[in-house]
């Protein structure tokens, strides 16, 4: 390696002296003597077997090698500093890493924290999603945030999002068949939820159609996702009408993709909440009350959406 890469003192004499195309004031640059930087450049002419500058009485000039070399080198460096400063602004940072179940991370939290990072320059939120019944005393993480659960001992549990789940549907599909009771739903193509987590009882399209007063055979036909937030596409893009946490769907309603019927509304069994250790980092709990905060706000915004009040 230390044969292969050209002394390192002596591009740093090269590349001032080409930039003021001056020994002297290069010189000054580096607090070193006019001497020294002729010195270094005969050294890295010797290195690289061509002459660099041409040297006179009224001063020296770069060679045709040595300006092809010196807009190389300054290239060089230019990515040098480049990189250095961004690591150095990286360290500066504070990392506060967030983690999730895949569907809330996509549906509620990714514009949020993407949002937060835009607005703090000091403090980087990083987004991972995890399966549902990851347990956030596994480490490795500063926020998690997952259906709730029994107490875990040095944590804390806030209430971030619970809401309701509604029938929703894609405005196109509306448009091709109108508002249609919950009894003639049963003969439409229905998307279904089909959660990993069988302890969590997640409401079903099967209860909202008894709930609703109709009677669903015991298998409701329909495509199943494992996931809501590809059931929400799904449904969103006209595929067929679907079960949907309010408190999620509330993003493609607020852009027109989804509109909630009419019908019950079944209150969240497994309301999300923000776990995180009872003594944290100020950044930790800075992010944590941001998050809250934001959450209250998308609480009342989903309490006061149109749509949703159709219900």
């Amino acid at each position: 390696m230390s044969k292969s890469v050209p002394p390192l003192g002596a591009l740093r004499a090269f590349e001032a002296a080409s930039r003021h195309m001056s020994f002297v004031r290069a010189a000054e640059e580096l607090s070193v003597t006019p001497a020294a930087i002729s010195h270094q450049i005969k050294q890295l002419e010797h290195w690289v077997g061509l002459k660099l500058f041409d040297r006179g009485a009224r001063g020296v000039a770069l060679s045709r090698a040595g300006q092809d070399y010196s807009q190389r080198v300054r290239d060089v460096f230019d990515r040098l500093i480049t990189t250095s400063a961004a690591v150095r602004a990286n360290r500066a940072r504070r990392i506060v890493i967030v983690r999730a179940q895949l569907s809330f991370a996509i549906a509620w939290l990714t514009h949020r924290v993407t949002a937060f990072n835009q607005s703090h320059d000091g403090i980087e939120i990083q987004l991972h999603a995890l399966p549902i019944d990851r347990n956030p005393s596994l480490g490795g993480t500063d926020i998690s945030i997952y259906q709730s659960r029994p107490d875990i001992e040095g944590y804390t549990q806030e209430l971030l999002l619970a809401g309701h789940y509604r029938m929703h549907a894609a405005p196109s599909l509306i448009a091709r068949n109108g508002i249609l009771p919950p009894s003639a739903l049963l003969h439409q193509p229905l998307l279904h939820t089909s959660s990993v987590n069988a302890a969590l009882n997640v409401p079903s399209l099967h209860d909202w159609f008894v709930k609703a007063g109709a009677t669903p055979p015991e298998v409701v036909p329909g495509m199943h996702f494992n996931l809501e937030y590809m059931a929400a596409i799904a449904c969103a893009q006209g595929s067929g009408y679907a079960l949907l946490l309010d408190e999620l769907a509330t993003e493609y309603a607020h852009n027109g993709g989804l509109v909630a019927l009419p019908g019950p509304a079944i209150a969240n069994p497994n309301p999300y909440a923000l776990m995180m250790k009872k003594i944290v980092k100020d950044e930790v709990q800075l992010v944590a009350d941001w998050l809250l905060k934001d959450a209250r706000v998308s609480r009342v915004a989903v309490a006061a959406h149109p749509q949703f009040a159709l219900a």
